[in-house]
């Protein structure tokens, strides 16, 4: 089982989950607002996750590595604390009618395969959904192969935040430090 699933169902005594040492979960389902703390630089490696309609919060000091795309269902926020680093190895999916929301001082590194998006629509997706960024150091990298899809830097098919090829969804960047690379011989046209 996994070390960050096991959140009670009341939001006001949502369970912390310690992870102090380097760890590997693999089919991770988290559907319930959840706190996982890491601790001593620990390393939460976690192959296949999909979250969907809850907020999970990483906080202390280590990384998160996803090997896998994350699947992002509903309305979902994920918050980084200032210590913690999530490293979407395959990037993040947000299917069309879902949102994300991405908070806190931390950092998110998300890297596109593909025709993919780095943060939005995957290979597989027609468009994407919703994806607000209100805080934290975000890169979002679109997958190598986009090359006969224009990029747009925010929106817009073929790469870095939402597009992936397909139709961009509603971006909004309220805060943070936002990054985003056209992936492959993408061109990059400002948006």
């Amino acid at each position: 089982s996994s070390p960050i699933v096991g959140a009670n169902t009341n939001a006001e005594s949502t369970k912390e989950n310690v992870i102090s040492e380097d760890a590997l979960c693999t089919d991770v389902e988290i559907g319930e607002d959840c706190i996982a703390k890491l601790e001593n630089n620990a390393v939460l490696t976690i192959n296949n996750i999909n979250i969907h309609n809850c907020h999970i919060t990483f906080t202390g000091t280590g990384n998160v590595v996803t090997t896998e795309r994350i699947n992002i269902g509903n309305d979902v926020t994920i918050t980084m604390d200032k210590g913690v680093t999530l490293e979407a190895e395959k990037g993040i999916d947000v299917v069309e009618e879902a949102s994300l929301t991405l908070d806190g001082e931390g950092t998110i590194i998300a890297t596109g395969t593909g025709i993919q998006a780095g943060i939005g629509s995957g290979r597989k997706l027609k468009s994407c959904g919703t994806i607000t960024i209100n805080n934290g150091n975000i890169t979002a990298i679109g997958g190598s192969n986009g090359s006969r899809f224009i990029c747009v830097v925010v929106g817009g098919g073929g790469a870095d935040i939402s597009g992936g090829g397909y139709h961009g969804g509603r971006i909004s960047i309220n805060g943070g430090n936002v990054t985003a690379f056209g992936g492959g011989r993408n061109e990059m046209i400002p948006g």
